[in-house]
């Protein structure tokens, strides 16, 4: 289901940055998602990322999936940052990007197509801007208003007029007044300085309607004279307009204003045919309203009631900076933190956990410790094991269901918890019996839990333990162990 067309959201560039004083607080400036992993700019000029990393593309020298923040290695003087498919990059105060993750196409830049864990220099880059990471290739803007691409080319990617791949940046021709740049999967998009747009790649992503084939050069959108920020998204693009208004097009349809949105100061959207579309925007006043039509995995962040209306997400006020990718997205409020909701199977919300969360839930080692004492929301949500399902509120109380096979159902277990200890990747909490109701004894033996049963949750990677059957249960995105 994880193939490169999954929904990518909007790359937030920084253009300016002054470094935070050494005593400040550290707090986030910016963030972006990629299809699994986030990433984030903070006060002191440096990024931390979370969330999946089978490539490295968290840039913490591993590949070990993180849940919560760490720190991308050997990366200082960071003035904007870009998360992409299984990889990012970052534009540095000094006029050049670094990039790691995944490089089967050079889409790191530095001439080869070796992956990394760490950072590496982009070659021949002077003069960046901004960078934007997309699926196997990237771009870069320059100081000059030009851009640079490198990476895979089959579609059309680095805008130059072939079909020939660079692991090295090549300029875009024709491309002499750009004030901003977005690359997604297999197309860019470059905002004029006049508040045109011109697009470039897969045109079964991107407009005009009357291309069927793939754009090898830059080609103005028509019908779109008033932009003043762009983002490319699988299957799409987007614009946000002076009027205060986002448009939208793609290969069958021109700009059309995104209905519901108005008065919008940044808008992110996202959509991979597979029914993962949802939109979030910034509002002049800060806060954050979203719109999906299928909003099951809590991308609007409203909590567990489905709408299709445009949504205002509560919690949150004073919102400088706002990504949306498949399932989820990440916002930076006032304060400095960063906040997402939505689907959290690879941990991309960043708060300890892979529980998918209906709300805004901190992420944790930015304005929060990544360790420390969680909360009883760490272990709420519907946890998994085989044919049992355990179900556990924000307050505690929990209901545990057992089947054997298809058809026989054995037995139900209402429990709360209390007096969480440990840390947020692994915690555990007392738990307490308060119901038990068995339908077939003869399964259990002589294990059957009383009320007033005490023991112990533990959660550890992911993966709930309970004490009174000795099962253990996952969420659905957790791909650990859950259960026989």
């Amino acid at each position: 289901m994880a193939e490169r067309g999954w929904a990518v959201a909007l790359t937030v560039f920084v253009l300016g940055f002054a470094g935070a004083p050494a005593e400040a607080r550290l707090t986030a400036t910016a963030v972006s998602t990629g299809p699994s992993h986030v990433c984030a700019l903070l006060s002191d000029a440096t990024v931390k990322c979370w969330g999946s990393n089978g490539r490295g593309e968290l840039g913490d020298g591993t590949r070990t999936r993180r849940l919560t923040a760490v720190a991308v290695q050997g990366l200082a003087g960071a003035t904007a940052v870009s998360a992409g498919y299984r990889l990012s990059c970052a534009a540095l105060a000094d006029g050049t990007a670094r990039c790691w993750g995944a490089n089967e196409s050079g889409q790191l830049g530095d001439g080869t197509t070796t992956s990394r864990s760490v950072p590496v220099a982009v070659q021949g880059l002077t003069g960046v801007v901004a960078v934007s990471a997309g699926g196997s290739s990237a771009c870069a803007l320059l100081v000059d208003h030009t851009v640079a691409c490198w990476g895979d080319n089959s579609r059309g990617e680095l805008g130059n007029g072939t079909r020939v791949s660079s692991p090295t940046p090549v300029a875009v021709p024709g491309l002499i007044d750009i004030t901003a740049v977005s690359t997604r999967d297999q197309h860019s998009c470059a905002l004029h300085a006049n508040g045109m747009v011109s697009c470039w790649g897969w045109t079964g992503r991107l407009g005009p309607v009357e291309d069927a084939g793939d754009l090898l050069s830059p080609t103005i959108v028509p019908d779109l004279t008033d932009a003043i920020s762009v983002s490319a998204a699988p299957y799409r693009a987007c614009a946000l307009t002076a009027r205060g208004v986002p448009e939208c097009w793609n290969r069958v349809a021109p700009p059309q204003v995104v209905r519901g949105f108005a008065d919008v100061t940044a808008f992110s959207s996202t959509l991979d045919g597979q029914q993962t579309e949802h939109s979030c925007a910034i509002t002049s006043g800060g806060a954050v309203k979203c719109q999906s039509p299928n909003p099951y995995m809590g991308q609007v962040g409203i909590g567990l009631t489905l709408t299709t209306r445009v949504v205002t997400v509560p919690g949150l006020r004073g919102v400088t900076s706002i990504s949306a990718s498949s399932f989820y997205t990440c916002a930076v409020p006032a304060g400095g933190g960063v906040r997402c909701w939505g689907a959290n199977g690879s941990g991309n919300l960043g708060d300890g956990t892979t529980q998918t969360r209906f709300r805004p839930v901190s992420v944790r080692g930015i304005d929060r410790p990544a360790s420390g004492r969680p909360g009883l929301d760490v272990f709420s949500g519907r946890w998994d094991g085989h044919v049992r399902t355990l179900r556990i509120t924000r307050k505690g109380r929990a209901k545990m269901v057992v089947h054997l096979g298809c058809c026989i159902h054995v037995i139900d277990v209402s429990f709360r918890l209390s007096r969480v200890r440990g840390t947020y990747s692994t915690a555990r909490a007392r738990a307490r019996v308060t119901r038990v109701r068995v339908f077939d004894r003869s399964v259990l033996g002589g294990h059957v839990p009383r009320v007033g049963q005490v023991g112990t949750v533990r959660l550890k990677r992911g993966i709930i333990t309970e004490p009174f059957l000795g099962w253990d249960f996952c969420d659905e995105g957790n791909a650990g162990k859950c259960g026989a």
